[in-house]
């Protein structure tokens, strides 16, 4: 199978937010988000879809009964090029993986990742609440953090592989549950400026509900949290102060 950057990123993209279905021969392709991702699906992923499998029309949808943001589809040429990967129909459970022809090659890593995370990733920010640090360090969140996690111990591994090839360092952590049913959660941490710096020069966010933490971030040195997409955007234009987000002695 001939792999393009764009297929690299959907797969990233779907092994974050997607769900296939097959029911009675007919093959369903789901994928969404937050509502306040509707800019993400809208000018990013389906202009990948359109690309990558020559659509002409596909339209982003709200889907109410869930208030999430994204795209449908019933074709089943397209969910055959994920079945014939390995990707599950259902559940993803413990099934999810990277594909090995993604594994193999570095940009193809890349574009898988920044899909992964544009979905199912997070950035944030920390401040120091004790310890020999300055004002500005205790009382703003300025150390920056990427998560990336998984239910499943597959794709966990083949997440580590492929933040090694790029040489970013990480550490990982293992939430084990006891209630029934459950699954143990697989965790992997990415802190500190020089490794968001590796991550934006290689990989980049294209989502801007995570892109404009890290934009407020560079900007201003800390990122407020619990701030909505819009209230970032303000701040990014100089609407709102990001210091107004504090109640300083």
């Amino acid at each position: 199978m001939k792999f393009t950057m764009e297929f690299a990123e959907i797969l990233g993209i779907h092994v974050g937010d997607g769900y296939m279905r097959v029911r009675g021969g007919h093959h369903e392709l789901d994928i969404s988000g937050n509502l306040e991702e509707k800019e993400f699906y809208d000018k990013h992923v389906i202009k990948l879809f359109k690309k990558e499998f020559s659509l002409e029309y596909l339209n982003g949808i709200e889907f109410q009964p869930r208030n999430t943001y994204g795209i449908k589809l019933y074709k089943k040429h397209i969910c055959k090029r994920f079945i014939d990967l390995g990707i599950p129909i259902g559940k993803k459970g413990d099934n999810l993986c990277i594909p090995t022809q993604i594994l193999g090659d570095s940009k193809l890593i890349r574009r898988f990742l920044r899909g992964f995370f544009d979905t199912d990733g997070s950035i944030y920010f920390a401040k120091r609440a004790s310890g020999d640090y300055t004002k500005f360090h205790k009382t703003r969140h300025y150390h920056p953090r990427i998560s990336l996690d998984t239910t499943s111990r597959k794709l966990f591994e083949d997440l580590k592989k492929a933040l090694d090839s790029l040489n970013i360092n990480y550490s990982t952590y293992i939430r084990r549950v006891k209630n029934e049913g459950w699954k143990d959660n697989f965790s992997i941490r990415i802190n500190g400026k020089i490794q968001l710096m590796k991550w934006i020069s290689m990989i980049g966010i294209k989502n801007p509900v995570k892109r404009t933490r890290y934009e407020i971030w560079n900007k201003f040195g800390f990122c407020p949290p619990h701030t909505t997409l819009k209230q970032r955007e303000k701040i990014l234009i100089g609407r709102i102060d990001p210091n107004s987000f504090y109640k300083d002695p």
